[in-house]
């Protein structure tokens, strides 16, 4: 049952009605009447009581729901994903430290390295985990627009991120709130594979002031028993994705130790199961093509691979790659009048345990 107010004009009219329906002796209840006005100072204060009840349930709910079960509202996340630095090849390694800063020349956010590298000797590159030094979703940007080093490194030619950071977030609304505690209350029952999958999305990694730098945002639950009568009963296998390729170790230790559980804080899994915790392999699509325009520009093709990328990383572990939906993706771009695909030919099928990235993008 949803509760309703009623404002002062509805209260007064059906004051009227019932009075009305009900006598004849009053029959003057025009504006300024002696009758309506008593009617109107009466409905004025239960408009008043109808929003302080009002008032009074939006406040005690999270009081008697979210804070009594200590589920506090998300706050907001930081942008991250792998940025790649190169090097002309040369005798020496090239390192690259933990913390260093690269900005984004579109929108002037800087992201901070997550982990020192190194590009050891003979190669041409290397790829490190970054984060926006800023939270919330202002902080996602498109291929190829993190392009400058803050204080330039001895031997390192040039830096870019090869996809786009598409993971940052705002603080959690009500209504998100509210969805994520109905999906937390049925997965009370800990051991079930949906509380698992629930469990290991609300892992993070935490940088020193405790900001979230990568979030587990796909998740995978296998049980091998299914398909293979030898294994174990009570082994599950889980599949973690940070939903911007590269999956760290750091995320998959913290997976793993809240599905166990440490100390007083109680884990997701079931007594006797065991959970092991892997990330899932980045498979990388490559999608080549020519577009027709109807109007526009060639920047037409930049926003197309910016929703072919999108596409992608917003796809699942184990799910594939639907040819038509690449081509609808690119059709719905304002300007583009045909589409042709070479690559792929067909959907691309991925197993159980990987997760489709955009690859090579030429349009």
């Amino acid at each position: 049952m949803t509760f309703q107010i009623k404002d002062f004009r509805s209260i007064a009219a059906s004051m009227i009605n019932v009075s009305r329906a009900n006598g004849s002796k009053i029959t003057d209840f025009s504006v300024g009447s002696v009758a309506r006005t008593l009617m109107e100072a009466s409905a004025v204060e239960i408009e008043e009581l109808y929003l302080q009840i009002l008032l009074g349930l939006q406040e005690a709910i999270p009081v008697s729901v979210f804070n009594s079960f200590n589920f506090a509202a998300l706050p907001a996340i930081a942008a991250s994903g792998t940025v790649r630095f190169s090097c002309d090849v040369s005798a020496s390694r090239v390192e690259i430290p933990l913390g260093t800063i690269i900005k984004s020349d579109s929108s002037g956010f800087e992201y901070a390295t997550l982990n020192a590298v190194v590009i050891e000797v003979g190669q041409t590159y290397v790829d490190a985990l970054v984060a926006c030094t800023e939270t919330g979703s202002l902080g996602n940007c498109a291929a190829n627009t993190l392009t400058t080093i803050v204080n330039a490194i001895a031997g390192v030619t040039g830096v870019t991120n090869p996809l786009a950071l598409v993971n940052g977030a705002d603080a959690e609304t009500d209504a998100s709130r509210k969805s994520r505690f109905t999906a937390y209350i049925s997965t009370l029952s800990r051991g079930t594979g949906a509380s698992l999958r629930y469990g290991a999305t609300q892992s993070a990694v935490v940088d020193s002031v405790g900001s979230i730098v990568e979030q587990a945002k796909h998740i995978a639950i296998i049980e091998p028993y299914l398909n293979d009568a030898t294994q174990p009963v009570g082994l599950v296998n889980l599949y973690v994705h940070n939903g911007s390729g590269n999956t760290s170790a750091t995320l998959v230790n913290k997976v793993q130790s809240d599905v166990n559980g440490s100390g007083t804080t109680p884990g997701w899994k079931a007594a006797g199961v065991v959970v092991d915790v892997y990330a899932a392999q980045d498979y990388l699509v490559d999608v080549t093509g020519t577009i027709t325009l109807d109007s526009g520009t060639a920047s037409v093709s930049v926003a197309a691979g910016d929703a072919i990328k999108s596409y992608i990383q917003a796809l699942g572990i184990g799910q594939p790659v639907i040819r038509s939906e690449l081509i609808s993706a690119i059709m719905a771009i304002s300007g583009v009048y045909n589409v042709s695909l070479a690559t792929p030919a067909s959907d691309v099928v991925v197993t159980a345990i990987q997760k489709a990235m955009p690859g090579t993008v030429t349009l």
